[in-house]
């Protein structure tokens, strides 16, 4: 079986398009509303209210350490495919995972699935990763890393290049996301430097010195 793990905050305008065609693949959906202050929640609960297989819970500002372990601890499903909002599979992509990598896994002994992440701003191709996507939960490791909480710990893992995870966002949604991020790490050197590349590699450095200016950070990369 495989569940979608998700966390969402304030995604009224894209939830509904974003989940529906999951459903129709996963086995189990489980999300958690951080704590959204637009409507949200009420439409995950109108969607709920027709799929039986979605749970949905909600806490105001989990935090990504939480948010990995309550999930890991809600997920009822052997495999887990971890997703945001605006991350986008292909659903023939997902009946492939569903239907054949996930069963030669079980056959072979590997417990996750490395699968191609694909970053687009506002519609312009910014640069891909490969990233662990797929996993199954068990006892996983839930790592800090430099920005954002990551699962590792992996005995075996499978790559396949072919299935992409394409991650849309717009220029003024990176940004207000950068600055959010900047205001909770600006001490953590390590993070700083990956989003100064990152968001200059994006073509965007003009306006993070703006940003960078408004919190008074001073640090040299």
């Amino acid at each position: 079986m495989l569940g979608l793990i998700s966390q969402v905050y304030n995604e009224e305008k894209k939830i509904e398009k974003w989940l529906k065609p999951l459903l129709e693949y996963v086995d189990k959906a489980y999300i958690i509303d951080d704590g959204s202050i637009d409507k949200t929640y009420e439409v995950l609960f109108n969607i709920a209210y027709g799929h039986e297989n979605v749970w949905i819970y909600t806490e105001a500002h989990l935090g990504y350490d939480r948010y990995h372990m309550k999930l890991r601890e809600l997920a009822e499903t052997d495999w887990v495919i971890r997703l945001d909002v605006d991350e986008e599979i292909d659903t023939i992509d997902l009946a492939k995972i569903m239907m054949t990598h996930i069963p030669w896994c079980d056959e072979h002994g590997y417990d996750s699935i490395k699968v191609t992440m694909k970053d687009y701003i506002d519609g312009r191709f910014i640069r891909d990763q490969e990233k662990i996507r797929i996993f199954k939960n068990a006892d996983y490791i839930i790592h800090p890393g430099k920005i954002h909480t990551e699962e590792i710990g992996f005995k075996n893992t499978l790559f396949v290049p072919e299935i992409t995870i394409n991650h849309r966002r717009t220029k003024e949604e990176v940004l207000k996301g950068t600055e959010e991020m900047l205001r909770e790490l600006k001490l953590n050197l390590d993070a700083y430097e990956l989003i100064w590349h990152r968001t200059r590699e994006a073509g965007l450095g003009k306006e993070l010195d703006e940003i960078i200016k408004k919190l008074d950070i001073h640090v040299k990369v």
